[in-house]
């Protein structure tokens, strides 16, 4: 996997929502991660919890320490701690012949990280540390328009937290390219460069730090 711009450190453990859930239980900033991520909110209830934390016990992902609290895997609590930083999200949903797929990408934390979290069969997510090189906005289009480039047909439609901006799907197709604004346009040719600008010009706002 490559995120263009930017070390992708791939150590990570997938997560699944139910696991999520008990882990960010508490965060005040979780309910907007979890729309960011894609993830359902009917999920916050505690047999959901529940199930997560024995989730996690079953695979390893956590034990029991002496004095009676729950330790976690490395990697589960980078995680853990990387994702309640918040931040600027934009997401993608992603369709070749290889398969379907989609992911959020946050803009810089106050760690100095960027995010990628790629979704996974089954509601299990992966939590990628990204290094932050250049901006934000380009690493994402970097990373988008290479999953464009590898596969023909290809298409990715990008969206906006809490509807900040109309969903807009873009397709390459036997070599042309396709571009549409959902609700506001119907499918129309143009070309990669045109492309490459439209998911710039969407996701720059989404990610900025201002």
């Amino acid at each position: 996997m490559n995120a263009g711009k930017g070390e992708v450190m791939d150590n990570v453990d997938l997560l699944t929502f139910a696991e999520l859930e008990y882990l960010m239980q508490g965060d005040e900033g979780w309910p907007s991660i979890r729309a960011a991520l894609g993830l359902s909110a009917s999920a916050a209830m505690d047999d959901v919890r529940f199930a997560g934390q024995a989730s996690l016990l079953v695979r390893d992902l956590a034990r029991w320490g002496a004095d009676g609290a729950l330790e976690l895997k490395d990697t589960v609590a980078t995680a853990c701690r990387l994702l309640s930083e918040g931040g600027r999200w934009a997401s993608f949903v992603y369709s070749a012949e290889t398969g379907t797929g989609g992911g959020s990408f946050r803009s810089t934390g106050p760690s100095g990280s960027r995010l990628l979290v790629l979704g996974h069969s089954l509601g299990a997510v992966g939590v990628h540390q990204v290094a932050p090189e250049g901006a934000a906005a380009d690493q994402f289009v970097a990373l988008t328009m290479g999953m464009l480039d590898s596969s023909d047909p290809a298409a990715i439609g990008l969206t906006a937290p809490e509807g900040a901006a109309p969903a807009v799907v873009v397709e390459r197709e036997a070599g042309s390219w396709f571009a549409t604004t959902i609700g506001q346009s119907e499918r129309r040719a143009t070309d990669r460069p045109a492309v490459q600008t439209l998911i710039t010009d969407y996701v720059a706002p989404l990610l900025s730090s201002h």
